[in-house]
């Protein structure tokens, strides 16, 4: 659906008065069903490999050569849809911050998503003990959550600049990480302190449903990728010529 969404924004408001040939919205529909196909196979490999993905998996890469066309126009699109074909960054800037305010919002809000680290929790207990009685306030509680007291606006925030923004991670404490748990999300996962998939995800496919560190690896890859387009723009404004 990204992929879409992308494209219909980037017709600013007049998908309804252009009217282009019936090929190209065919091409651009297989393209989409195509990359959501091939997403769905290489998670499918990693997680669970069966003959059946691996078989739907050589069909993907089968259909990628007599689509290769319509691939190569849909990047085209895609390329046009982010950044103008190189002439604006605004789409672009838009992309991310939306992707920022929805971890902010759905994902980072919930402290069941999160974990401590390995170096947090290799403090010797008498430390730890020592730190809390100062601190009067426990940082995770016996589920190695963080507790509600401590999972204030703050950690919230860094924690979603950490994966959205590259290097923010070199000034940020190894305190919390994302946790092997399933992923919460407000509004959707059903209201409780444990990790539950949603009720209406299907029945025998609560493996499938993404944990926590999926969604925040995804999007740390995601905008490793966004951000060295966006970031030569930003320059180019900032050091312009007056």
């Amino acid at each position: 659906m990204l992929p879409l969404a992308l494209y219909l924004f980037a017709l600013n408001g007049n998908i309804f008065r252009l009217r282009r040939p019936l090929r190209e919205y065919a091409s651009f529909l297989l393209s989409v069903l195509w990359c959501a196909g091939f997403f769905y196979a290489s998670v499918e490999m990693v997680i669970a490999p069966s003959w059946y993905e691996f078989a739907f998996f050589v069909l993907l890469l089968v259909c990628l050569f007599l689509l290769l066309g319509a691939i190569r126009c849909f990047v085209d699109q895609l390329y046009w849809s982010l950044v103008d074909y190189g002439t604006s960054a605004m789409r672009l800037a838009g992309v991310i911050f939306v992707l920022m305010v929805i971890s902010f919002a759905l994902v980072s809000r919930d402290r069941q998503n999160f974990e401590p680290t390995l170096l947090a929790l290799s403090v010797p207990q008498q430390q730890q003990q020592k730190q809390q009685q100062q601190q009067s306030i426990l940082k995770w509680d016996s589920k190695k959550r963080p507790t509600a007291e401590n999972w204030v606006f703050g950690e919230r925030l860094w924690m979603t600049l950490r994966y959205h923004v590259p290097l923010v991670g070199a000034v940020i404490s190894d305190e919390w990480q994302p946790a092997d748990r399933a992923l919460t999300v407000v509004g959707l996962s059903p209201p409780g302190d444990d990790n539950l998939v949603p009720d209406w995800w299907p029945q025998g496919w609560e493996r499938r449903w993404p944990r926590s560190r999926d969604w925040y690896g995804a999007m740390l890859w995601l905008n490793w990728i966004l951000w060295p387009l966006f970031l030569p723009f930003l320059i180019h404004r900032l050091s312009r010529e007056r």
